[in-house]
């Protein structure tokens, strides 16, 4: 986006360093729960202690994605469209707008949710399993969107 001469503003580079920062803890939430998804895998049918546990690491999960997307769209799409409009650089401009969007991951999280609430009222086999396969695709597909985000963005500035 920028020639060798020019230089970022020193607020987008401060914007890019705590998408960084941002991303590494929503990482090490969505290893938390991975490994408690393996756990409880394992171990068959979980226990009340279990399924709470769980479902406060996805909490904790859902709620650093929440922060950090409106983060994004609050600071940190204004500063990259002002610097691509600066740049005047229309592919930018499309990556920026292509990136204001939500975590397919979010939806995913929310399935799992809606997963454990039928399965504490039925306790019907293969639904807390199928809660699990939702949150394993919601970890999956939220680190793959920032990867995504990190290639898109570093390959702007």
């Amino acid at each position: 986006m920028f020639t060798y001469q020019e230089e970022l503003p020193v607020e987008l580079t401060r914007g890019l360093e705590r998408l960084v920062n941002e991303h590494e803890v929503i990482r090490a939430d969505i290893i938390k729960v991975e490994k408690l998804i393996r756990e409880l895998k394992d171990r068959g049918t979980p226990e009340f202690h279990d399924i709470l546990n769980l479902k406060c690491q996805t909490d904790a999960l859902a709620e650093s994605l929440q922060i950090h997307v409106n983060w994004e769209a609050k600071v940190l799409y204004p500063l990259l469209q002002d610097a691509a409009a600066r740049a005047h650089n229309p592919l930018a401009m499309t990556s920026v707008w292509m990136r204001e969007n939500d975590y397919p991951g979010s939806t995913y999280i929310r399935l799992f949710w809606g997963q454990m609430s039928v399965y504490l009222d039925d306790h019907a086999p293969g639904l807390f399993e199928k809660g699990l396969i939702y949150l394993q695709k919601a970890c999956r597909l939220t680190w793959e969107q920032l990867e995504l985000e990190e290639e898109i963005l570093g390959a702007l500035t």
